[in-house]
């Protein structure tokens, strides 16, 4: 039979992955690069396509070769009426039923996650002839399932699909709209999609893996993926959170090791590696430190530090980390015992612990502790008391007609009224020999020494001429 022009078709075949010696393959939208040399380059083998036939199932599966498992196929375009071409991204099936005598090109697209690979391929779909048959399948009844079925050809063109009564086992062509079952089963039982032995198909979320219907957003046993198994790394619970696994940490591990320790998840090899009710360097948490400061043993138990500490040292922070922090000989503010601190005594300027007694440290300037006693502090002003002036037991000497003085710990002397200090003795004022200062001798053939009438001892002459004198004259 001779074929008319528009069955004869164009053949055309163009790959866009060259071998050694040529182009590399076209880099992913992503800036990735091919792995390996041109040894692992990606290329499209398939050549041809086979021809189909009007209303027909039609099937061929494309090859590939190099690159990284798993490949991705895509169907990037195809020619005007070829609508009902699909292809499997994994399998790499191109697949469907025509719906007329065409011919045109697809252009079908291969990768691995860092390489891709094109190809444009010609494809011709031919009439029927004479009475062939071909199945096909339906569903008569608009219900659940899908039956066999044949078309007849007649005169090039398939008829109608006539049910043969007997039920769909073909996991393609299943279901209540007789088609592929993909994800939701792996197998066609009395025209519906069935997965493994559940007697059901998946649904939902649900994928089709070999021992039944999974979720692999949350399934550690289909993380992401059919067979992709969560495994425990070390003291864990394998979870699966988005298609990723993760873990959780069995009581008592942790997993510091981890940049997220804090929140003991990851990804790490090793899991959950510390067991924080014994190490003392991650008691009770990842970090947690049993300190050894002063202690005779620090150890973790139960994850809680316990810490044994040398005499006169103790843990009064409560602090674990830092060990037993305080010296109870020498600590002021737990003197003997945590959180017995040393009173402030008066005049004190400075607090101390000496053998695990209270002592008072230091004096505030001008101040000392005379008497030896704790209780009064310091008790004397050393700065002006003149009976203890500058040190304990210094007495300022006094003098007739006076008394000793105290100033910023020096000894003075201080005279009665009318008197003035001459050396270390106090003198009347009216004295002849130091009359209203100290060395003003009067003449006593001449003068005598009185008050002016200022009240100031001044020596006055006897025969009371001499102002001011005059009033005082005797």
């Amino acid at each position: 039979m001779s074929c008319p022009f528009w069955k004869a078709g164009l053949f055309a075949l163009t790959v866009l992955a060259l071998g050694c010696g040529g182009t590399k393959a076209p880099p992913l939208a992503d800036g990735g690069t091919p792995d390996g040399g041109p040894q692992n380059l990606l290329t499209i083998t398939t050549a041809s396509l086979p021809d189909g036939v009007a209303q027909d199932q039609y099937s061929s599966i494309l090859s590939a070769d190099g690159g990284s498992p798993p490949l991705t196929w895509t169907l990037v375009s195809a020619s005007s009426g070829f609508e009902w071409l699909a292809l499997a991204p994994q399998s790499g099936e191109l697949y469907g039923v025509p719906s007329s005598v065409q011919a045109g090109q697809v252009v079908v697209q291969v990768s691995d996650g860092h390489q891709a690979a094109k190809a444009t391929l010609s494809l011709r779909i031919d009439a029927c002839s004479g009475t062939d048959t071909t199945p096909c399948a339906l569903n008569p009844d608009n219900g659940a399932a899908c039956f066999i079925g044949f078309h007849t050809c007649v005169d090039g063109v398939y008829g109608d699909c006539h049910s043969t009564g007997d039920y769909s086992a073909d996991v393609k062509s299943c279901g209540a709209n007789c088609t592929s079952c993909g994800v939701t089963g792996d197998h066609c039982a009395q025209g519906q999609c069935a997965c493994a032995d559940m007697g059901r198909s998946c649904t939902g979320d649900e994928t089709c893996c070999a021992d039944g219907c999974a979720t692999t957003d949350t399934d550690p046993q289909h993380c992401g993926g059919c067979d992709n198994n969560c495994v425990d790394p070390g003291h864990t619970t394998p979870t699966c959170a988005s298609g990723s696994c993760e873990f959780t940490c069995t009581a008592p591990y942790a997993n510091c090791d981890h940049p997220d320790a804090g929140t003991q998840q990851g990804t790490d090899t090793n899991g959950c590696e510390t067991n924080i009710s014994n190490d003392p360097a991650n008691c009770g948490a990842c970090g947690a430190l049993c300190g050894a400061t002063h202690t005779t043993s620090s150890v973790c138990q139960g994850g809680a530090c316990q810490l044994a500490c040398q005499p006169h040292f103790d843990n009064c922070d409560n602090n674990p980390s830092n060990g037993c922090e305080v010296s109870l000989s020498s600590d002021p503010d737990n003197c003997n015992a945590c959180g017995a601190p040393c009173p402030l005594r008066p005049n004190e300027a400075e607090r101390a612990c000496v053998n695990s007694i209270c002592q008072i440290g230091a004096c505030k300037p001008g101040y000392r502790n005379c008497n030896s006693l704790e209780g009064d502090g310091c008790e004397v002003h050393t700065d002006a008391d003149p009976a203890q002036c500058g040190a304990c037991g210094n007495v300022c000497p006094g003098t007739t007609n006076g008394s000793a003085t105290c100033s910023n710990g020096t000894c003075g002397l201080a005279c009665n009224p009318g008197y003035i200090l001459c050396g270390n003795q106090c003198v009347s004022e009216l004295s002849n020999s130091s009359c209203g200062a100290c060395g003003n001798v009067c003449d006593t053939n001449l003068q005598r020494c009185a008050r002016n009438d200022q009240g100031t001892a001044e020596c006055c002459d006897y025969d009371c001429t001499t102002l001011p004198c005059q009033t005082f004259c005797f």
